[in-house]
């Protein structure tokens, strides 16, 4: 058995290149200061690194795992390193068949990548007069603009639109459960708006508004009640993304619970 828990591996970087662990190997809460270097390791029995901390570069190339692969509450502050420890540990663990643990796994894999591709892996911004490379400072000052404006798309899909829809409500497509509960959340917000205008053309009562907004977010149809005026255009929008939500539900959950 190996142990390394609670180990502080610090001032440079850690090389288990190659090293084989016969054993169970536990690097529970390690952490690594510098860059950890696991190329070619063999691990015979679980490689448990929960809680583990990579302040650094971490390389996983050619690694083998025979048993479990523990990496609940690791933490890595390279994206890139993240993708690749998460996609080998979820191969392994689903051909161990334990679906809900890769699935888990599969979720930090696509959280990496999209960390990766938002504004915090681009190009440092650097003024026109101090850019290092050859160029007038017009043809630089353009550059600048054109890194400016790369940043504030990558910011608006990555770091605002993906991680507050695909990951936050959808859940990268792994958590059925969240993906309903927001679905649940929205009916019942529209639901309070209408009742608060007093939107819809029929309904009385508070249940006759929950079932308004119910039926507006999983049917095509108004559920025998017309909203008002320009409150139609609300009530389309939530058809729409109501509708979307229903059908991403259907699809996450069947996909979690029958492979």
């Amino acid at each position: 058995m190996s142990i390394s828990s609670l180990a502080e591996f610090t001032g440079s970087y850690a090389s288990f290149n190659g090293s084989e662990f016969g054993r169970n190997a536990y690097f529970w809460a390690a952490k690594f200061d510098k860059g950890a270097y696991f190329t070619g390791a063999k691990f015979t029995g679980d490689a448990d690194f929960m809680n583990a901390k990579f302040d650094s570069y971490a390389n996983f190339d050619y690694i083998q795992f025979n048993k479990n692969v523990i990496l609940k509450y690791a933490k890595f502050s390279d994206p890139g390193s993240q993708e690749v420890a998460f996609r080998i540990a979820k191969r392994v663990m689903e051909d161990r068949g334990d679906k809900h643990t890769a699935d888990d796994y599969f979720y930090s894999e696509m959280d990496a990548i999209r960390i990766k591709n938002g504004i915090k892996e681009t190009e440092k911004l650097t003024w026109p007069w101090k850019m290092q490379v050859p160029g007038s400072i017009i043809k630089k000052t353009i550059g600048l603009f054109e890194l400016i404006g790369s940043k504030i798309v990558r910011f608006l899909r990555y770091n605002f639109m993906e991680f507050i829809f695909i990951k936050i409500i959808f859940g990268y497509g792994v958590r059925p459960l969240r993906l309903f509960g927001f679905w649940i959340l929205m009916v019942f917000a529209f639901a309070s708006y209408y009742w608060y205008y007093n939107a819809v053309n029929g309904a009385s009562a508070w249940f006759d508004y929950i079932w308004f907004s119910i039926a507006t977010s999983a049917t095509p149809g108004y559920a025998l009640y017309n909203p008002i005026g320009h409150y139609k255009i609300v009530t389309g929008i939530q058809a729409i993304i109501g509708t979307f939500m229903w059908a991403a539900f259907i699809a996450t959950f069947a996909r979690k619970w029958q492979r």
